[in-house]
This record gives C-alpha cells, sequence and structure tokens, in this order.
C-alpha cells in the first residue's frame, strides 16, 4: 500500500512542454532560477500597464503551470514561488554466507530500504521550504523545514530552522541515491543523527561552512527545547587544469550532550539488512566530542575519497574512552562519465549517463572499492572491531534509474567473516 501511494505521487503528471533544471533536492531551492515563463502581457490603449496594476486572482490561476519534468512542477505558487514534488524509493535483497557461527542470528531478507516523497519550493527570491516523509516499514516525517537567504557583506548566508540532516562528513547528506555504495560506510555510526534546530550556511568563492544547533527531540514542537548538540563542518576545493579534476578536504566538529545521561555505538556491515555486529552498550556519560577530516579527488571517471573519525566519550567517572574508525574508496566510471561535484555545498552527487536507454544508449557502468574500519574498544569499553572490504558495480540506464550490486566481505575481529551479496532498484526523482 505505502509503495503504491508513492508511485502515484511520482507519476500523477504525464510530460508536458517546457523544460526546468531539476534542483538538487539538498540544495537550498531559492538558487534555482525561475524558467522562461509566460509571455508578458501587452496593455490595451483603455487600461494601465501590468505592471502599474495589482493582478486578479483569474489571472494569477491562468498563469500558473503544472507539468511533468523529471519530477512534478507547479510554478507561480504563491506569486512567483515554484514547487517541485519527487520521490525516491530503493527495494534491497541480501544473502550472507559464513564458514562458521556468530553469536547474532544472521538471515537473508528483501526490504524496502526507502520509500521517500518530497515537496521541495520557493517563495519569492529569499524563501525555501522542504517537506520529506519516508513511508518505508514505519512512516515518518523526515524533513520539514523553512529557509531564509540573507546577503551579509559580499557573502550570502542561508537560516534553516526546522528538522534536517546536518551535513558532517562527505556521504551524510541525505543523498542516499548518490552513494557509491548502498550504504555509508562504517564511520558512519559516529555521524551526529537527523534532528530539530537551526542551521547555518555560508559560502565565498570555493569555501563554504555550515553550523548547527539541535535539539534530540524527534517532533517540531520541540524547536525551542534546551541544546543538546551543536555540530560545524568548514571545506573547500581547489581546481586542476578545469572543471573535471580537483581536491576536495573538509573538517568536521560536534559535541552533543547525552540528554539521558548515556551514549551508545553500534553498527552494522555495511548492509542494513544485517543485525549490528559491534555494539559498546550503554555509556553513562555527559558528552562526546567527534572530529571527522575528509577527503576527495576527482579526475575525469576517476575519484578517491577518505574519511577518518574519532570520537571521545566523557564518562560520569572513570577513564575517557576513545573509538574511531575511517574509509578509503575508489571508483572508476567504466563508460566515461566524471562524478559531478556540487560546489555550494562541497559534496559529491550521482552519475548521470551521457546516452541513456531513452535514447538508444546503454546508460552508465561504475565500479567501485572500499576498505571501511570501526573500533569500539577502549578503556573498559569493549564493543568490538570490524573491518568491511566491499565491491560495488553500479548501472545506471537513466538518471533516475540505478541498479546496485554490493559484495562485503565483514570481519570482526573475534568471528569468523561473513559475506554479504546484496542488491538494490533505485528510483529516484
Amino acid at each position: 500500500m505505502k509503495l503504491a501511494i508513492l508511485m502515484c505521487l511520482l507519476v500523477l503528471a504525464s510530460p508536458v512542454s517546457g523544460w526546468v533544471q531539476d534542483p538538487d533536492p539538498q540544495k537550498p531551492a531559492e538558487e534555482e532560477q525561475a524558467p522562461e515563463g509566460q509571455a508578458p502581457e501587452t496593455a490595451t490603449p483603455e487600461e494601465k500597464p501590468p505592471e502599474e496594476r495589482a493582478p486578479k486572482k483569474e489571472e494569477e490561476a491562468e498563469s500558473r503551470r503544472v507539468y511533468w519534468d523529471d519530477g512534478l512542477w507547479i510554478e507561480n505558487l504563491f506569486g512567483d514561488g515554484r514547487l517541485k514534488i519527487g520521490g525516491q524509493v530503493q527495494n534491497d535483497t541480501a544473502g550472507f554466507v559464513s564458514d562458521g557461527t556468530q553469536p547474532v542470528e544472521i538471515e537473508n531478507g528483501v526490504e524496502w530500504r526507502r520509500a521517500r516523497v518530497y515537496a521541495l519550493g520557493t517563495i519569492g527570491e529569499r524563501w525555501a521550504y522542504k517537506f520529506q516523509w519516508d513511508l518505508a516499514d514505519r512512516p515518518y516525517l523526515k524533513d520539514a523545514w523553512l529557509q531564509l537567504k540573507i546577503q551579509i557583506f559580499d557573502g550570502k548566508v542561508w537560516l534553516r530552522g526546522g528538522r534536517f540532516s546536518t551535513t558532517f562528513g562527505l556521504e551524510n547528506d541525505g543523498r542516499s541515491g548518490d552513494l557509491l555504495f548502498m550504504e555509508q560506510g562504517l564511520t558512519a555510526a559516529f555521524v551526529p543523527p537527523q534532528e530539530t534546530g537551526v542551521l547555518l550556511h555560508s559560502e565565498s568563492t570555493n569555501r563554504r561552512w555550515d553550523i548547527s544547533f539541535s535539539s534530540s527531540a524527534d517532533e517540531l514542537e520541540c524547536l525551542l527545547c534546551s541544546v543538546v548538540g551543536i555540530a560545524g563542518r568548514y571545506s573547500t576545493h581547489f581546481d586542476f587544469e578545469g572543471k573535471e579534476k580537483l581536491l576536495h578536504v573538509g573538517v568536521n566538529y560536534s559535541r552533543r550532550w547525552a540528554s539521558d545521561e548515556s551514549v551508545v555505538y553500534s553498527q552494522r556491515p555495511e548492509s542494513h539488512i544485517a543485525p549490528f555486529f559491534v555494539d559498546t552498550g550503554s555509556i553513562l556519560a555527559k558528552w562526546v566530542d567527534t572530529g571527522l577530516f575528509e577527503a576527495a579527488f576527482i579526475e575525469g571517471p576517476f575519484s578517491v575519497q577518505t574519511e577518518v573519525v574519532v570520537a571521545g566519550v566523557k564518562p560520569n567517572e572513570g577513564p575517557r574512552p576513545v573509538f574511531s574508525g575511517y574509509y578509503v574508496s575508489g571508483a572508476y566510471t567504466l563508460t566515461g562519465e566524471s562524478r559531478p561535484y556540487r560546489r555550494r555545498l562541497g559534496l559529491i552527487g550521482g552519475i548521470s549517463p551521457a546516452r541513456s536507454w531513452r535514447e538508444g544508449g546503454r546508460g552508465a557502468f561504475e565500479i567501485a572499492l572500499r576498505y571501511s574500519r570501526i573500533d569500539l574498544n577502549s578503556q573498559d569499553v569493549a564493543g568490538g572491531a570490524l573491518r568491511d572490504s566491499s565491491f560495488a558495480l553500479n548501472w545506471y540506464p537513466t538518471a533516475h534509474i540505478k541498479l546496485s550490486f554490493n559484495t562485503i566481505r565483514a570481519a570482526r575481529q573475534d568471528w569468523d567473516p561473513v559475506w554479504v551479496f546484496q542488491a538494490r532498484l533505485q528510483v529516484m526523482y
């Protein structure tokens, strides 16, 4: 039923004439340029020019455009506002093979990893908003924010309030469909969760920074609750011989106060269907400091990226445990496309095939390797250490359809290795 509702929303309208650039769901919508719209009205001798009289409701309704172009679009909403309705579905299948036995039950499975629908829009040139629901498993409101663009001196600052994903590192930006692998690296266990709060984002030339203040509450009415988390990110990039060759570096820091006086870190292999392999259990603590370094290099169809994370827990008493993790991944697009660099946000996007199936082409093929590690053993805490060696093959028949195949060798230090074979069908608009 959930899937049927989502698919109905995605195919509400058939293609209509006109073309508009598809905005990045995570990119502030107000940055998108309004499409070339209606031809200007001509004034008759008996009436005032259009710019000198207030438009009537009937005229506003006539100027409104509703059409399909990589999503359902509504233009001239709330005056000169725009609205896009899109979504994403991911269906996963995973099988597990091991020569030994593990203390946790591991079963093959199939799941709807994500089934999302979102509304992303603008009001005038300064305001933007987004609402996103995830209907997979337990339906919930994932994103709900309002954003204001402010001009300060020669730079721009975006002020966002509501519920959102804090950009922390290269993979935690909410764009799960752009990931090289089906899941983030093992370092995702340390990333601040999606919360309710306020985010400031600024950029100038090739540098940008983010600062967020958040609450651990799941509901919007807790916007005024006491702040229990702060996170910051600074990143920059350097171009070499044009836009298809660049180096990206960034640093991240967060402090989260333990509102329930306890902290827990746990992680699966890079498969959401798998059980947790490492777990610290509940640690009585006051706060957690997390630092992350990120780097990426892109040259044509080749790219490599890495993240290194260290998390220090301030316990109520006793020695301070320090946990760590990192991953290194490399990718190559066999059909020659380059992974796009989202310069405004300092993030890496997904592949769009040069020739899709619609054009009689074969789409785009991408292969990737990743080594990922997490260590949850420190001081009196024995949460375990896990290493993943992964291979990915991604096929993009079109810009909106992706088929992924991942093979993972998950090795916990005191268990026999487990092989994971998984596949995903993804449709995203």
